[in-house]
C-alpha cells in the first residue's frame, strides 16, 4: 500500500506527505558474510515516511511615494524535513529489526546590510537510528558474558547547529561566515 498526499496548513507554504508499506522477504537479513542454514528467507514489513514543506515568511511594508503605494517584502524561508524508516522482522528474527528518524530545519533570512544585500542561514539536523545487534559468532543477539543482551550496540542520537552569515559584495562576489 502507498500513499502520497500534499497539505497546505501555512499561508503560502508548500508541504508534502509522502509514505509507503510495504511487506517482504529478505534472505540474509542480518547481512553475515556467508549465512547459515538457518538465515533462510525472512519475512518484514517496512515503514517510510517523509514530510517535508517550505514556508515563505515575510512582513509587507508600505511607503507612500506620490500617489502611489510602494510595497516592500522582507524575504525569510523556513524549510523543513522529517523522515522515518522502520523495518521490522517477524517475532523469530526480531534480531534485524532496524529504524531511522531523521530531522532538518532551516531558516533563511534576508537583509540589507549597509547597501549591499546579506542573509542569514540557521540550520539544525537531528538523527536517532536504533539497529539490533546480531552476533555473527553467537548467531543470535548478541550477549554480555553474563546473559545480558547487548542489541542496541550500532544505535546512536546525533545533533548538530549551524550559522552562516552572506554579505553579496556584487553580482559576482560575496563573503561568507560560517
Amino acid at each position: 500500500m502507498v500513499f502520497i498526499g500534499c497539505i497546505s496548513p501555512m499561508l503560502m507554504a508548500s508541504d508534502s506527505l509522502e509514505g509507503s508499506v510495504s511487506y517482504g522477504f529478505d534472505s540474509n537479513p542480518y547481512k553475515l558474510s556467508s549465512p547459515d542454514g538457518l538465515q533462510r528467507n525472512r519475512e518484514y514489513k517496512a515503514l517510510q515516511f517523509e514530510y517535508q514543506g517550505d514556508s515563505l515568511v515575510g512582513d509587507l511594508e508600505g511607503s507612500l511615494v506620490g500617489n502611489q503605494l510602494k510595497s516592500s517584502r522582507k524575504k525569510a524561508n523556513l524549510l523543513y524535513r522529517l523522515k522515518l524508516n522502520k523495518r521490522v522482522y517477524n517475532a523469530s528474527s526480531s534480531a534485524a529489526d532496524s529504524s531511522r528518524v531523521d530531522g532538518h530545519l532551516r531558516w533563511i533570512e534576508r537583509f540589507k546590510l549597509g547597501e549591499r544585500k546579506a542573509s542569514l542561514l540557521l540550520s539544525g539536523d537531528i538523527r536517532s537510528e536504533r539497529n539490533t545487534y546480531y552476533s555473527q559468532t553467537q548467531r543470535q543477539i548478541a550477549e554480555t558474558s553474563d546473559g545480558e543482551l547487548i542489541d542496541n550496540r550500532f544505535s546512536f542520537d546525533a545533533a548538530s547547529l549551524s550559522a552562516e552569515l552572506v554579505y553579496y559584495a556584487d553580482k559576482k562576489h560575496s563573503w561568507s561566515l560560517l
